[in-house]
This record gives C-alpha cells, structure tokens and sequence, in this order.
C-alpha cells in the first residue's frame, strides 16, 4: 500500500513511485518534488526483489549560483545546510556542475516528515 502525503498537488505519492519503478528497465524512478534556483527536493524509489520498494530523498544544492561574484556568507549557510543534512544521516556527495547532493534511503511511512525536515533546514539558509 503507497502513501499518499497531504500535498495539494501529491508530490509525495508512493504508490505513483512503485508503479512507476515496476516497470523500468533498471527497476528505479525518480521524480522531482520541487526546483528553486538554488536547490531541487526529489524523491525515488528502487525495487528491490528481496526487500521490496526502497525510497529515498534527495536534496540537490547549487554551491554558486551565476557567474557574478562570489557571496562567502551565502558558502557558510550552505556549508551549515549540509553539515546539518550529514548529521541527518545524509550521505553527500559533489557532482561535476557547483551541486553538492544529498541523499537519504527512508521508510516509506517516514517520506513525508523527512521531506519537512529538509524544508525547515533548506528555509532556514
């Protein structure tokens, strides 16, 4: 059974995650769940055959943004949002284009509030 989260809009549905991994090739789907300029939230799922549906939650942070000039105070907050998602249990890792990402496998009861906790730490930056 999927959970579906109480977003207007569904953004955290579960059960849309699995049907969708079900049927790909590498038994994995991923969707984005919100885009600003400076980070994206997704969120996917990978099936496994002797566990099950895996999901898990990943926050993507544009470490520059532009090409103007550098903003040091703005590299702490950033460096504050990602010391605080490791103490989360996030592992992080750099990609090749200024993005720092962040990811976390989650229960499937437990999407929603993690979804929330990264918001408030994403909000508070």
């Amino acid at each position: 059974m999927g959970i579906k989260m109480p977003l207007s809009d569904n953004r955290l549905d579960t059960n849309k995650l699995k049907s969708k991994a079900s049927v790909d090739d590498l038994k994995e789907y991923y969707e984005t769940i919100e885009r600003r300029l400076d980070y994206k939230i997704g969120m996917g799922t990978r099936i496994n055959k002797q566990k099950g549906p895996l999901f898990f939650l990943e926050v993507v942070i544009s470490f520059c943004e532009g090409d103007g000039e550098l903003d040091i105070e703005n590299l702490r907050g950033k460096l504050r949002m990602l010391e605080e998602f490791e103490k989360m249990g996030y592992s992080l890792r750099c990609d090749k284009d200024n993005f720092i990402i962040c990811e976390k496998d989650v229960l499937e009861v437990d999407i929603h509030e993690e979804y929330n906790k990264s918001k408030n730490i994403l909000n508070r930056s």
